[in-house]
Protein backbone atom coordinates (compact mmCIF):
# COMPACT_ATOMS: atom_id res chain seq x y z
CA UNK A 1 0.00 0.00 0.00
CA UNK A 2 2.79 2.48 1.05
CA UNK A 3 4.71 1.56 -2.38
CA UNK A 4 1.06 2.53 -4.64
CA UNK A 5 1.12 5.53 -2.87
CA UNK A 6 4.99 6.95 -3.70
CA UNK A 7 4.46 5.54 -7.07
CA UNK A 8 0.71 7.54 -7.44
CA UNK A 9 2.58 10.56 -5.90
CA UNK A 10 5.49 10.16 -7.86
CA UNK A 11 3.50 9.84 -11.41
CA UNK A 12 1.34 12.55 -9.89
CA UNK A 13 4.47 14.86 -9.61
CA UNK A 14 5.94 14.00 -13.42
CA UNK A 15 2.80 14.70 -14.61
CA UNK A 16 2.27 17.99 -13.64
CA UNK A 17 6.49 18.47 -14.05
CA UNK A 18 5.48 17.45 -17.88
CA UNK A 19 2.57 19.99 -18.26
CA UNK A 20 4.59 22.92 -16.91
CA UNK A 21 7.14 22.40 -18.84
CA UNK A 22 4.90 22.35 -22.10
CA UNK A 23 3.99 25.60 -21.23
CA UNK A 24 -0.26 25.26 -20.89
CA UNK A 25 -1.68 27.99 -18.99
CA UNK A 26 -3.12 25.88 -16.53
CA UNK A 27 -2.48 22.38 -14.81
CA UNK A 28 -6.13 21.78 -14.18
CA UNK A 29 -7.97 20.42 -17.02
CA UNK A 30 -11.08 21.86 -17.46
CA UNK A 31 -14.44 21.54 -19.50
CA UNK A 32 -14.70 25.72 -19.48
CA UNK A 33 -11.40 26.24 -21.12
CA UNK A 34 -12.05 24.61 -24.41
CA UNK A 35 -12.38 27.31 -27.16
CA UNK A 36 -15.08 26.56 -29.60
CA UNK A 37 -13.59 27.77 -32.36
CA UNK A 38 -15.41 27.43 -35.68
CA UNK A 39 -12.48 25.34 -37.65
CA UNK A 40 -12.51 22.60 -34.55
CA UNK A 41 -16.15 22.10 -35.73
CA UNK A 42 -16.71 21.18 -31.90
CA UNK A 43 -20.15 20.49 -30.44
CA UNK A 44 -20.41 22.61 -27.25
CA UNK A 45 -23.56 20.72 -25.95
CA UNK A 46 -22.44 17.37 -26.96
CA UNK A 47 -19.49 17.85 -25.12
CA UNK A 48 -20.96 19.20 -21.92
CA UNK A 49 -23.36 16.19 -21.87
CA UNK A 50 -20.42 13.80 -21.88
CA UNK A 51 -19.15 15.83 -19.38
CA UNK A 52 -22.22 15.67 -17.24
CA UNK A 53 -22.05 11.74 -17.62
CA UNK A 54 -25.46 11.26 -18.66
CA UNK A 55 -24.91 9.40 -21.67
CA UNK A 56 -22.18 6.83 -19.79
CA UNK A 57 -25.01 6.16 -17.23
CA UNK A 58 -27.13 5.55 -19.99
CA UNK A 59 -24.88 3.16 -21.81
CA UNK A 60 -24.08 1.80 -18.59
CA UNK A 61 -27.67 0.82 -17.49
CA UNK A 62 -28.30 -0.73 -21.03
CA UNK A 63 -25.62 -2.94 -20.25
CA UNK A 64 -26.49 -4.10 -16.82
CA UNK A 65 -29.73 -4.96 -17.94
CA UNK A 66 -28.83 -7.07 -21.14
CA UNK A 67 -28.93 -10.93 -20.72
CA UNK A 68 -25.58 -12.24 -20.53
CA UNK A 69 -25.05 -15.36 -21.89
CA UNK A 70 -22.11 -17.55 -21.68
CA UNK A 71 -20.88 -20.91 -23.69
CA UNK A 72 -18.38 -23.52 -23.55
CA UNK A 73 -16.50 -23.55 -26.88
CA UNK A 74 -16.12 -26.75 -28.27
CA UNK A 75 -19.93 -28.01 -27.37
Amino acid sequence: MLVDTAYAARQSNKLERLIKQAGFKTIEPSITNIDYLPDRQLDQQLITRLASGVKLRNITTSLLCAPLVMEKPGL
